[in-house]
């Protein structure tokens, strides 16, 4: 009876993880790298490729041949994210490293007596029914637009046309921003990852005088080589360079990484209109709702996520953490998400998110962490995060000592060689050790002679939480251990 009062927390705590499950890579020890080369005009022109590889792990822009010499490619580009979830991300190019509808940046353009009327283009297209296809010009006095046109494609068209489109005549100008979107990003209602547009020249016309325009030719390319540095387990959204938004931070707080998000100082490979907060999700990301889906979690008892960050800000910025519990069918169980700030800190600090008991039974949960706030972002805020943990998964268990009945001691724990076992009474037939993972695995199942003291090995195992089994004479003992 003795034996069975001390076995119940432990088959309680079991039951809290069936239905608490594990968070992806809790400490950050897990990355991929994969190495991804996409075409850059070296004439100022900037493209979508790093936004779309952030989001998809794919380009959308790409050099292809021309009428003479080289063109661009635009395609629309679409991934299923989550059953049921498509994301469908356009694709642009513009002389301005920010978003084109933003109105910032361009490129120099000197006034003249007789400012262009029109803009020459040599194109073709394959734009899907009710979507449409633009090509936007901007001029601009002092930063402030004075002038903008909207020219936009449609149907398919196989072979290269020269068209001239009107635009209108800016009286005061001194810089231009020129832009081409594969898809209706306007009202963001069409996008369609059947559209494409391809361009190999542009020129604007003055008195029927063509006057060039700086890497309007698009024969002139470089080919970035980045690789693509993700944390297993985690999407990155989209505001900054996939290889360039998160990394891995060697002062972790346990074991050898953790993660970093740094705002972008111009919105990353998005562009914007000024600086972006760098976000990962245990979910997913989309182009236009933000993050969705999550890991299954289906436990209804009150349950805190915990960790260790450390925080540098940028003026007045704070980072954050957000828990988002969903029924099935992406509804929000009441009272959430819940989001707790994460303020300057010079030195590892540990921050909780906690909840109360469900009344509605939650089917995922989601967890976001986000290097700056939406009022006030500050270029070059970093936030480090590292050794979460929920406490549904955690018991007592996880100690340097496991005292799992009255005849069994099990150390150290975490453990990063050996697991002892440790019998007060030695057993007097043969004791079977079981390793098992979290979804029920067999990873390690080895037959000991009796003896007071077992070693077993667990140096081959990866990092993270484990269980193990222990039969001898009959009774079989089950706990938690963790890997380092």
């Amino acid at each position: 009876m003795k034996r069975l009062l001390l076995l119940m927390p432990l088959f309680m705590s079991l039951a809290f993880i069936a239905g608490a499950q594990s968070i992806p890579n809790p400490d950050f020890e897990n990355w991929s790298a994969t190495p991804i080369s996409f075409d850059q005009s070296d004439s100022g022109w900037y493209n979508s490729n790093p936004n779309c590889i952030a989001l998809l792990d794919t380009v959308n822009v790409w050099k292809m041949a021309g009428a003479s010499g080289q063109a661009v490619k635009l395609q629309t580009t679409a991934r299923t994210v989550a059953t049921g979830v498509i994301d469908t991300v356009a694709a642009y190019m513009a002389n301005t490293s920010f978003m084109p509808l933003s109105g910032k940046g361009g490129a120099a353009y000197a006034q003249t007596n007789q400012p262009p009327s029109h803009l020459e283009v040599r194109y073709m297209c394959g734009v899907a029914s009710f979507d449409t296809a633009f090509i936007l010009v901007i001029f601009k006095k002092n930063g402030t637009p004075t002038s903008l046109t909207e020219i936009r494609l449609w149907g398919s068209m196989g072979t290269w046309k020269d068209s001239s489109f009107a635009i209108n005549p800016p009286v005061l100008y001194d810089s231009v921003i020129i832009a081409a979107v594969s898809t209706n990003i306007i009202t963001n209602i069409y996008k369609n990852p059947a559209s494409w547009l391809a361009i190999d020249n542009m020129v604007f016309i003055t008195s029927s005088t063509p006057q060039a325009i700086a890497g309007g030719s698009f024969d002139a390319y470089v080919t970035p080589s980045p690789s693509l540095i993700k944390p297993t387990g985690w999407a990155e959204n989209g505001n900054g360079f996939a290889y360039d938004g998160d990394s891995q931070n060697t002062t972790a707080q346990h074991n050898a990484y953790a993660l970093e998000l740094v705002t972008e100082a111009t919105g990353g490979s998005g562009g914007g209109t000024g600086p972006a907060a760098m976000s990962v999700s245990s979910g997913y990301f989309t182009s236009r709702n933000g993050s969705g889906g999550g890991l299954a979690y289906t436990y209804t008892g009150a349950d805190t996520l915990s960790g260790y960050y450390k925080y540098t800000a940028v003026g007045t910025d704070t980072g954050f953490v957000t828990v988002t519990l969903q029924q099935t069918g992406g509804i929000d169980v009441p009272g959430f998400p819940k989001t707790v700030a994460l303020p300057s800190a010079s030195s590892y600090t540990q921050f909780k998110v906690g909840w109360g008991t469900s009344a509605q039974p939650p089917a995922t949960m989601r967890i976001d962490f986000t290097s700056s706030c939406s009022g006030t972002p500050g270029a070059g805020s970093t936030l480090v995060v590292d050794n979460l943990s929920l406490k549904s998964q955690s018991t007592s268990s996880v100690n340097n000592v496991n005292f799992v009945s009255d005849n069994l001691i099990v150390f150290p724990n975490p453990a990063n060689d050996v697991l002892n076992i440790m019998f007060n009474t030695m057993p007097s037939s043969n004791v079977t050790v079981r390793i098992y993972d979290l979804a029920g695995k067999t990873l390690l199942q080895k037959e000991f002679s009796s003896n007071s003291t077992l070693h077993v090995p667990v140096a081959q195992l990866p990092t993270g939480m484990y269980f193990y089994e222990v039969t001898a004479d009959g009774t079989t003992s089950r706990n938690k251990f963790i890997k380092e």
